[in-house]
């Protein structure tokens, strides 16, 4: 028995010398059973002698289990058949997915041919134009959707334009903006009226001493100054008087 263990072992050995992982081994794992009882009551091998104390003639302690370590060469290795596993596993996947719609679509079209070779001539082609309306009718719709996008997006242009000419800030052109040009002019014109008035205002209320320039006693720029006033009007949620402040700072700012 003890011979046919030590070949059996030495096949082992010799498999295990072919795995390019396996790059540290306890090779008492590998020796005479028989041989590690006798040394362990020998007293020669501390852990060969362990397990020859238990009497099984196995490897001691630190033999247990085999331990396997990779170069970074061998790891990087490991790691890019992974993700290429991974990879083509969800590949799969999606031809998988591909191939299914495409059957259905193979299998709702035939579907519909069987439906109309049932169908009279009269029929058949009655089913046709309303599917031919169908697709024209989409077609129009996606159509007009484009249409409306351009001409948004050109009026957008003509009002940032129109702003520029008015030395008005052009950030305020999605604001302004309107249904269409006429609508847009109005917009503006409105809110020039506003800025107007707001600015008119705000300089008799400093010349009636009603309202002082913030900054308590401290020279402070007329842009520093607006740009206090604009961000309490945002605080006070006052959006008219913000937006013609912002527009006195740009004006300021670009002179």
């Amino acid at each position: 028995m003890k011979l046919q263990a030590y070949y059996e072992n030495k096949k082992h050995f010799a498999s295990a010398l072919t795995n390019p992982y396996l790059l540290r081994s306890n090779l008492q794992f590998f020796s005479d059973p028989g041989a590690a009882g006798r040394e362990g009551g020998d007293g020669g091998n501390e852990a060969a002698g362990e397990g020859g104390a238990a009497g099984t003639g196995t490897e001691g302690s630190d033999g247990g289990e085999n331990k396997l370590s990779f170069t970074q060469e061998e790891y990087e290795k490991r790691l890019q058949e992974d993700t290429t596993k991974r990879l083509a596993t969800e590949l799969e996947k999606q031809k998988e997915t591909m191939r299914k719609e495409l059957e259905e679509t193979i299998k709702k079209e035939r579907k519909e041919a069987e439906e109309l070779a049932k169908l009279s001539a009269e029929e058949r082609a009655k089913v046709e134009q309303e599917k031919a309306k169908l697709k024209l009718d989409e077609e129009k719709a996606t159509l007009e959707q484009e249409k409306v996008k351009f001409e948004r997006e050109k009026l957008f242009l003509q009002t940032e334009k129109i702003l520029s000419e008015e030395k008005l800030d052009t950030r305020l052109a999605p604001f302004l903006i309107g249904e269409d040009a006429d609508n847009t002019h109005e917009n503006i014109k409105l809110y020039k009226e506003i800025h107007k008035e707001a600015v008119q205002n705000e300089v008799s209320d400093v010349l009636k001493g009603k309202k002082q320039l913030l900054g308590g006693g401290v020279n402070l720029s007329e842009v520093e100054q607006l740009e206090q006033q604009y961000q309490t009007a945002i605080n006070e949620g006052k959006t008219l008087e913000a937006i013609s402040l912002k527009n006195k700072i740009f004006a300021l700012k670009n002179k």
